[in-house]
């Protein structure tokens, strides 16, 4: 993908810079739109009502893994090369003292991301630190929870 052009440091001009960004905004929305799609046409299998059955109302996902053994890893902040203590202002304090990424720091690092993206900002160091950040972050609940539903029934665990 080509990046925006420029001259000297300078851009060869606003409109053309805001046009790439809304061209690659575009596309990324096409992807958003099929999977959206892909995702409404299959079927779910919500494990949160069973959870709260077996182990009390509001258990959360990882106490649910803990309760049936199930490993959940982390997305351990210090991995990545990313300046975290400006983020802990806009984190709750339970979050912000914690070594690896917690739910309450995914929108404040994906505004940060979405910035650089819209900025054009994609082949920074600081952009790739943070799209490694939040892909770790979404890929690890994955196998915990396919791993999870083949854990049922929880009452064996209670």
């Amino acid at each position: 993908m080509a990046g925006v052009p420029r001259y000297r440091g300078q851009f060869l001009g606003r409109d053309l810079g805001l046009a790439f960004v809304d061209s690659e905004l575009q596309i990324r929305q096409g992807v958003v739109d099929r999977v959206a799609a892909l995702l409404d046409a299959l079927e779910s299998d919500d494990l949160k009502g069973e959870s709260w059955e077996c182990f009390g109302e509001y258990t959360r996902f990882e106490e649910t893994c803990e309760h049936c053994d199930v490993d959940v890893p982390r997305t351990t902040l210090s991995e990545f090369d990313i300046d975290t203590e400006r983020y802990h202002d806009r984190r709750d304090r339970t979050d912000a003292l914690k070594s690896y990424l917690a739910g309450g720091g995914v929108p404040i690092a994906g505004e940060r991301y979405l910035d650089l993206l819209e900025a054009g900002a994609t082949a920074t160091k600081t952009f790739r630190e943070l799209e490694g950040l939040l892909t770790h972050y979404a890929t690890t609940d994955v196998v915990p929870l396919f791993e999870l539903a083949d854990s049922r029934p929880f009452e064996e665990y209670a």
